[in-house]
């Protein structure tokens, strides 16, 4: 059986509600972070609850998720709804503006949260460069992955 969770089709979606939002272009792996941030954003206390429901393993899921990312990215290049540029931190992505306007329409339950969380994880990175933004990232899981292996213990 075929799950659409966090199928390239759903990461697909979700990097373009990034790229609409955001209106700049991002590395691989800014979208990486703001991609997990955004749907576990209770675990980084940005929500009341994570889209992707609450588990012991939410943070073992960071390394796959950027594969899920580069996977959709390939993806996306193929149909040309986004555009890689070269920037001086490396290769960067930005959504073309008719698939902007596709985003603007999305309108289900969980593009709109989704959306609204987007909004408030770009807003706590701005000013944040990619490596910082990864940083911090790594610390917050290494963080929680020592506190519930000392609760396990």
């Amino acid at each position: 059986m075929n799950s659409i969770f966090n199928s390239p089709a759903e990461v697909s979606m979700r990097i373009l509600i990034i790229l609409s939002i955001s209106n700049k272009s991002k590395d691989i792996d800014t979208l990486t972070a703001i991609d997990f941030i955004s749907t576990y954003s209770k675990d980084f206390k940005i929500n009341d609850y994570n889209l992707h429901g609450d588990n012991n393993y939410n943070f073992s899921g960071f390394a796959s998720r950027r594969v899920l990312i580069q996977k959709s990215l390939s993806l996306l290049l193929k149909k040309h709804y986004v555009k890689a540029i070269d920037s001086k931190n490396g290769i960067e992505y930005i959504i073309i503006e008719e698939q902007k306007k596709v985003c603007e329409k999305l309108n289900s339950t969980y593009s709109k949260k989704y959306k609204e969380i987007v909004k408030e994880v770009l807003y706590k990175l701005k000013n944040k460069s990619s490596k910082r933004i990864i940083n911090e990232l790594n610390y917050h899981i290494t963080s929680i992955a020592l506190w519930l292996a000392s609760t396990i213990s």
